[in-house]
């Protein structure tokens, strides 16, 4: 039955094979040792017991300790509880104290052993660091992680100071508490790429690269479209902008009181082709006016509508401005009269409706008007067009309704 392999396990197993030199087999081992090793009595005798779930790289560790330093090792492994029941391979060693002295691994201290001191050492440390308690997220995850567990806080400031020395990369690696351990980690794809490279895990760097350039690809796509979408809504809500600044041209006037003949013409094309871009408005245009229009040339023209519509809407509340107030000071004198409505619109030969409509700023009375209901009230012209004083309460329950026309 094929077995599946994690990128991980992959990554392990593949810088466990890697070829290496006896200052690096020493190193590697002396970093595996501190990560995973403990100390056991079989027997009667003391055994140093190396755990890994990897038959790979327990066979590695085997030769290398039975080759490298003449020790004398066995098998053995445990099947661990629960639905997946993981099996963990040990490597026996007799004679622990000499082997841990050789490695320079003291379980008690956090330091480094002084002999990893150049870069080969360094990489071949954190590389048996990395087997002992590493783990790398798959590049088809949803994010880039690669991390080393251990047991105290002080070695994972050791380790994360070992990753500052490398010189032939830039790490910039965190430490993060998790549980009962403490975990020393690289975010950065580029990071870990390099580190993968570092500790001899050539081709599962290739398989990682290859991934993430095709997830960088897709992401670019993803961003290119979400751009498109964002243009194609921002240029949709500027042509329904524009639509509604022709169309209340049209209604006040027409077109052709607009002096600029350009503009004119664009704001005819617009209407005639709603949802074309500014490219193609350009286009229609420079065949219109038979020369060439860039579309800037047409942005500042909209520009220009836009300005203009701002202009003409600011007189028209200042207007509405001043009907409110008219409508007011009319309340005002009507009231000081002992006038109702229906008496003053009576008095003044107007309807009740408009006078109501004028109270409330929604007519624009002609002069004649005005001089009417200035005899009704008995005062002259100049004293109903005077504007309202704003210390002069106004009626209750306008207040909202001026500031809705204001």
């Amino acid at each position: 039955m094929e077995v599946d392999v994690s990128f991980a396990m992959s990554c392990k197993e593949e810088a466990a094979s890697a070829s290496r030199s006896p200052l690096g087999v020493r190193a590697l081992l002396s970093g595996f040792a501190k990560g995973a090793g403990s100390l056991r009595i079989s027997g009667g005798r003391e055994e140093l017991s190396l755990s890994t779930e990897s038959a790979t790289i327990a066979k590695t560790l085997y030769t290398r300790l039975s080759e490298d330093f003449s020790a004398s090792c066995r098998f053995a492994y445990t099947r661990g509880v629960g639905f997946r029941k993981k099996v963990k391979y040990h490597v026996l060693v007799s004679d622990p104290e000499r082997i841990l002295s050789a490695l320079g691994v003291d379980f008690l201290s956090p330091l480094v052993p002084e002999f990893v001191s150049n870069e080969e050492a360094r990489a071949a440390y954190l590389a048996g660091a990395f087997l002992a308690g590493g783990s790398v997220n798959n590049p088809e995850s949803s994010n880039y992680h690669l991390e080393i567990a251990v047991g105290d806080e002080n070695y994972a400031k050791k380790l994360s100071r070992l990753f500052g020395k490398v010189q032939s990369a830039h790490f910039e690696s965190k430490i993060v508490a998790r549980r009962k351990e403490w975990v020393v980690y690289l975010k950065k794809s580029a990071t870990i790429s390099e580190f993968l490279v570092l500790i001899g895990a050539t081709n599962c760097c290739l398989e990682f690269e290859g991934v993430r350039v095709d997830r960088d690809a897709m992401n670019i796509d993803n961003r290119l479209g979400n751009l498109d979408a964002a243009n194609m809504s921002k240029t949709n809500k500027a042509a329904e902008r524009q639509l509604k600044e022709i169309a209340y041209f049209q209604s006040h006037g027409g077109m052709s009181a607009i002096a600029n003949l350009k503009l004119r013409a664009l704001m005819e094309l617009r209407l005639a082709h709603p949802d074309a871009s500014l490219e193609e408005l350009a286009e229609l245009l420079s065949e219109e006016l038979a020369s060439s229009v860039s579309k800037s040339n047409v942005n500042h023209l909209f520009r220009s509508l836009h300005n203009l519509m701002k202009k003409v809407t600011d007189l028209s509340r200042r207007e509405q401005s001043v009907l409110v107030n008219l409508g007011f000071h009319i309340i005002d004198l009507r009231k000081e009269k002992g006038y109702s409505q229906l008496r003053l619109a009576y008095k003044a030969n107007i309807s009740k409706n408009y006078l109501s409509d004028l109270e409330n700023g929604r007519r624009n009375p002609s002069i004649l008007v005005l001089q009417r209901i200035a005899d009704a009230l008995d005062c002259d012209l100049v004293a109903l067009m005077e504007t309202v004083s704003p210390e002069k309460e106004k009626p209750k329950g306008r207040t909202l309704y001026e500031e809705y026309l204001l």
